[in-house]
């Protein structure tokens, strides 16, 4: 399979699962056990927000931070940390951390009729997972920091982006989609050496 950057597709059946839902009238008998899926990666737009080559961070992984009552008053910090609620969708080892998006995709279900996604696929720049993919379609637990063609100037991002990778960086892209594959294989490529 090529890397994300690259446009491509796949196609795969995923077995259907039985819900209670009321099936609209004339879809009964299309496809009961399974459908088809198409995962394409596609190429960026000037219009879209996510694009290849930003530099988004994670939240802290925590939803609510605030204890009601009096209670909270006495507590210490790492009391009130005992309390808060983890946010099931950021991962222990991306909070506070921060990705490059390297690509882009659409996932059409084609069950009764047709069902689009459109997602992105993220890289780990800093933390314990320097070089892991995930894709992100339904929820954003990130915010973006850095656009494409800047570098990160922020002194948090310097301290925990490794040197190597703020040496590509820091490198001179054009501001097309094919500056954008570059910089992504680079890094791509760099932090995947090992695996």
């Amino acid at each position: 399979m090529l890397p994300p950057w690259e446009k491509q597709s796949v196609h795969y059946t995923q077995p259907s699962h039985n819900t209670t839902r009321r099936i609209p009238s004339g879809y009964e008998n299309i496809g009961p056990s399974s459908y088809e899926v198409i995962k394409e990666y596609i190429n960026d737009s000037p219009r879209q927000y996510w694009r290849k080559g930003d530099i988004v961070k994670f939240d802290d992984g925590f939803l609510s931070k605030y204890l009601h009552g009096w209670k909270d008053w006495f507590l210490t910090k790492a009391d009130q940390k005992k309390e808060w609620l983890k946010d099931p969708r950021i991962p222990v080892y991306s909070r506070d951390q921060l990705a490059v998006i390297i690509g882009r995709y659409r996932v059409v279900k084609m069950k009764y009729r047709n069902f689009a996604d459109y997602g992105i696929v993220l890289m780990m720049i800093s933390g314990s997972k320097i070089g892991h993919s995930r894709s992100y379609y339904v929820h954003r637990p990130f915010v973006k920091k850095t656009k494409f063609p800047n570098q990160p100037q922020f002194k948090y991002m310097q301290k925990i982006i490794p040197c190597e990778i703020l040496e590509i960086l820091s490198d001179s892209y054009e501001d097309t989609n094919e500056g954008r594959n570059l910089l992504v294989s680079k890094l791509y490529y760099n932090l995947n050496k090992k695996g």
